[in-house]
């Protein structure tokens, strides 16, 4: 949404309002993120190659919340609905497909939207450098009658040459987001297999557990990503000495719901194996 500006006078009103809008949303988020309801959180930076004096931030907290505080999500969503001088806005509900990515750099960046997933995404120039952005994004589900599941998403990060290459759909951008996901898999298998998973905390260990089951959801048709995907998180349950009975008990629910999921698909019995194992670690750590 533009704004037209015929004075001095109207384009610092403009700049205020603009500012106003994006404090109302990271006054949401701040609510969110205050709140008990958050269950991992991720956050990101890198330095811009020509700018070695700036910062690029993608933060993701994700939340479960119960429809008892659904108010927490209607703040956030009235103040998307209410921004002005936001370069991109968007917003879909949970019948609508459409997916956007959010990306930092080359390297960092955040799938949103899809299938099932109610969205408010927008982003603003920054005031102080207008060759900066800042996006900001929540997407959530009903995960069952009592529980809303979600995310808020952060980033600031440089403009993108392209006004298409920021925040664009997925389906134009498929190629490079599999590009990206084959990318994570291999850090992430170095990591994992190489690693001590017994020197991780809860929160490291919720933190990849979700990594891991939302590249599964992600890979459906690609099947050695898939796969990566599977071992990974089967050999993560291997582990579950870190997590309270809750945290497992969240973890096995969110695991069986994926299973409930792929079952729609044509996954290898492989895939299907590592799943059902993964799940019998956890039922083993819960008892």
């Amino acid at each position: 949404m533009k704004i037209r500006v015929e004075s001095l006078i109207l384009a610092m009103l403009a700049v205020f309002t603009c500012y106003g809008q994006q404090s109302n949303i990271e006054s949401a988020f701040e609510k969110i993120e205050k709140s008990k309801y958050i269950y991992s959180s991720e956050s990101t930076s890198c330095t811009n190659d020509d700018d070695n004096s700036k910062t690029s931030v993608l933060k993701i907290r994700r939340f479960r919340i119960p429809v008892s505080n659904a108010n927490l999500i209607e703040n956030t969503t009235n103040a998307f609905e209410k921004a002005t001088g936001a370069t991109f806005l968007a917003q879909k509900n949970e019948d609508s497909r459409e997916s956007y990515q959010i990306s930092i750099d080359s390297r960092n960046s955040i799938r949103i939207g899809g299938e099932g997933m109610n969205l408010y995404v927008a982003s603003f120039s920054d005031d102080a450098d207008d060759s900066y952005r800042k996006a900001y994004a929540i997407e959530w589900e009903n995960a069952n009658g009592d529980t809303i599941e979600g995310k808020t998403v952060y980033a600031y990060s440089p403009k993108p040459q392209s006004s298409s290459d920021d925040l664009n759909s997925t389906l134009n951008n498929a190629m490079r987001v599999l590009n990206d996901a084959q990318s994570k898999v291999n850090s992430m298998n170095t990591y994992v297999f190489s690693g001590s998973l017994s020197s991780m905390d809860s929160s490291s260990w919720l933190s990849k557990f979700v990594f891991y089951c939302e590249g599964i959801e992600d890979s459906v048709d690609s099947s050695s990503i898939l796969t990566a995907y599977a071992k990974s998180l089967c050999k993560l349950t291997q582990d579950c000495s870190m997590l309270e009975d809750y945290e497992i008990e969240l973890a096995l629910e969110q695991l069986r719901s994926l299973i409930g999921e792929l079952s729609k698909s044509k996954v290898s019995i492989v895939v299907q194996g590592l799943l059902k194992k993964a799940e019998n670690n956890l039922v083993e750590a819960k008892e």
